[in-house]
Order: C-alpha cells, then sequence, then structure tokens
C-alpha cells in the first residue's frame, strides 16, 4: 500500500460519483483524509495492513466501514495486540469480507468469525483469471502470476487473488462451516449490498428490486443466470 498525496485525494473524492469501496491501511492515512473520503460518500475500507488494535480503531472512528479480506494480508492476532484482525471482531459495526476457499482462510476461523461478526460478515472470492477457466499462469499488475494447486502464487509463493468462484464460496461455507443455505446467501448477497450502501436497490428478491438472480441446483449447479430482468445464461 502507497501512502496517498493530495491530488490523489482530490481524485478519488472528485469522482465519488463512480467510485464505490477503497481500501487503505489506516496505520499510514490520516483521520482527515480517511473522513474527506468517507464524507463524499466512498465506503472505506481498512485492509492490506499492519495496523495495530489502536490505529485500527482510531481508523474506523475516523470513517471506516468496512475491512478487506479478514485475515489475509493483516497480522496474526496474539495475546497482547489483537492488530487490525482482532479489531475488526471486536467493532460490531465494522463489515468484513472472507474469501471462502479453504485456503487463504482456515474454516474454522471463519467459523468463529461468523459467530463474533453475525450479519457483517460478507462472502468474498477475490477471484482472479483462473476462476472457471483452465489456465496455468497470468499477468496481474506487472506480474506473473502462477496457478498451483488451488493457489494463485507470484514467484516468491505470495498469495495473489484465488480461483474461487461465488458458487464454490457458498457451497464451501454450507458444507465445512455449517451455515445453513439461506444465511450463507445473505452472506453474498444483501449484506455486502448492505456494506456498500446499495440494498434498497440490490441484495434480495422485492418489488422494484434490480433483478439480478441466479438459480442453482441442490448440488451447487448454475442452471441460470438473469442481470437486470434479462436471461444472459
Amino acid at each position: 500500500m502507497r501512502k496517498p498525496d493530495a491530488a490523489l485525494v482530490d481524485f478519488l473524492c472528485d469522482n465519488a460519483d463512480v467510485i464505490t469501496k477503497v481500501t487503505l491501511a489506516p496505520e499510514m492515512v490520516p483521520a482527515d483524509v480517511i473522513a474527506k473520503l468517507a464524507n463524499v460518500g466512498i465506503v472505506v475500507s481498512a485492509g492490506h495492513s499492519n495496523a495495530t488494535l489502536k490505529e485500527a480503531k482510531a481508523g474506523f472512528r475516523a470513517g471506516i466501514t468496512f475491512a478487506t479480506h479478514l485475515f489475509n494480508a493483516m497480522p496474526y492476532i496474539t495475546g497482547r495486540e489483537p492488530g487490525l484482525a482482532g479489531a475488526i471482531l471486536d467493532e460490531a459495526d465494522i463489515y468484513c469480507g472472507v474469501i471462502a476457499d479453504g485456503l487463504h482462510v482456515d474454516y474454522a476461523n471463519i467459523r468463529n468469525a461468523k459467530r463474533l461478526k453475525g450479519d457483517k460478515l460478507c462472502l468474498v472470492t477475490d477471484a482472479t483469471a483462473p476462476a472457471g477457466a483452465n489456465i496455468e499462469q497470468f499477468i496481474f499488475a506487472g506480474k506473473t502470476i502462477y496457478y498451483r494447486n488451488g493457489l494463485c502464487v507470484d514467484e516468491n509463493g505470495t498469495l495473489s487473488g484465488s480461483s474461487l468462484t461465488m458458487i464454490e464460496g457458498v457451497r464451501n461455507l454450507v458444507a465445512h462451516c455449517g451455515i445453513a443455505l439461506d444465511e450463507v446467501l445473505r452472506m453474498a448477497t444483501l449484506y455486502p449490498a448492505r456494506a456498500i450502501g446499495v440494498d434498497k436497490h440490490l441484495g434480495s428478491i422485492a418489488p422494484g428490486k434490480v433483478a439480478n438472480l441466479t438459480a442453482f441446483t441442490h448440488d451447487f449447479k448454475i442452471i441460470k443466470t438473469i442481470v437486470n430482468g434479462n436471461e444472459v445464461v
């Protein structure tokens, strides 16, 4: 992560109508900048960060309402320093996303996070090019990323995205975390919509809402996809 300069912050704020969310490291960004982004309607998320508990909570007070990829790209929780992950779990109102491929985060940690976060825990994929495709390597952010044994890694073995599809994430949470299917579906739809403030239009089935729908079988095979009311698959 890089520290934001004034020109970048102004650019983001000037384009807030098309920028939904930004991820930043709270220990690297002043509180007034976080507040400025939040005040123009951008959802500010904490992630890719080495923040301490104190630094993270200062960021939350300044306007951070989301956390990117719980347990990934953040320090381990220790007895004396909970860090960013501990701060997220300790704050009831902070939304967070978790990658449910069983590789980025152990399912035991997802189960514990669900108990603590409830309807603030969102299912995300962090999907990159191999998701639903048959490729062995690809270019991402100027680097060659290799798909090996279900993992997307760079030449140093550092995780660089996932190959997870959303329907696979749904299946994993049901099968490995014991979360009821209806609740898992809310984690993939309604809760993320609430997190970014679009739940009046998206995230659930109701008159007047956008008809973005997926139909799948009992064994999680997608059989129909509808986007904006139009069947596309």
